[in-house]
């Protein structure tokens, strides 16, 4: 019987690991790299998405706000107050006052109470995602949200303004709005009711701003033919329905 076999021993450097070789790192690199490019824009796209839909949800939680008012307050009838967008007046109720009866979340306020000056302290509902600066430096370059209260526009506000300020009519306006509103409605020319203040959202083919359509709460892009080019045949339609000549 012979005994157990001796194992031989190793040659020195058997075990050693080969190195990469120069073309094998630059290799490497550029496939990460190409990773990286291809990824990159792809995250991109994934979180603006994500800010949309996060302001889109903004706006619904409006339009069912506005909803709500009319259904136990005005007897179907939209909000008759100034555009949310709007230096502070204390003596007019705004559509903040108004929906803060029926949003589950603070009113906007501002930073130091009584200074007309200090940035508004705003949260969701009120503020897009993608609303966080301006170009203005006469106002700090703030953003829209700090400056007003809020990142979105009441466009039958505007109305109100131009029937009042420029137009010089008396109110009440809001039941001849409200009657514009439900006949463009009817022929698929409804206008926006809440909309970003801004072109927020990166698009291609118009306007980067989401908009609320109240008639069924939809929200969607908003078309620049409705918005600033049917402002004048919305004033003219409400002028007519107030019976006005």
């Amino acid at each position: 019987m012979t005994g157990p076999r001796a194992i031989p021993p190793t040659p020195p450097g058997a075990w050693r690991v080969r190195a990469f070789t120069i073309i094998e790192l630059l290799v490497v690199i550029a496939v990460i790299a190409t990773i990286i490019a291809i990824t990159l824009p792809a995250l991109g796209s994934a979180r603006q998405a994500a800010k949309r839909v996060e302001c889109m949800n903004n706006l619904r939680q409006l339009g069912v706000g506005v909803t709500m008012y009319m259904d136990t307050e005005s007897k179907g009838v939209l909000p008759e107050v100034f555009p949310i967008i709007t230096p502070e007046n204390n003596n007019e109720v705004t559509l903040l006052d108004i929906m803060q009866n029926y949003i589950d979340a603070p009113k906007p306020r501002r930073e130091t109470p009584g200074d007309t000056d200090s940035p508004w302290i705003s949260t969701n509902p009120y503020r897009c995602p993608n609303d966080k600066f301006s170009d203005d430096s006469s106002i700090q370059n703030r953003a829209t949200h700090e400056q007003y209260g809020t990142s979105y526009a009441y466009l039958p506000g505007a109305v109100f303004w131009w029937l009042e300020l420029a137009l010089n009519m008396s109110p009440p306006y809001a039941k001849a709005v409200t009657t514009v509103w439900r006949n463009r409605a009817d022929r698929n020319a409804e206008p926006a009711l809440v909309f970003d203040f801004d072109d927020w959202h990166p698009r291609s083919d118009g306007p980067g701003k989401n908009a609320l359509f109240i008639s069924d709460g939809r929200v969607q892009w908003l078309e620049k033919s409705r918005a600033d080019d049917a402002m004048p045949e919305i004033i003219e339609e409400t002028v007519r329905a107030m019976g006005a000549p």
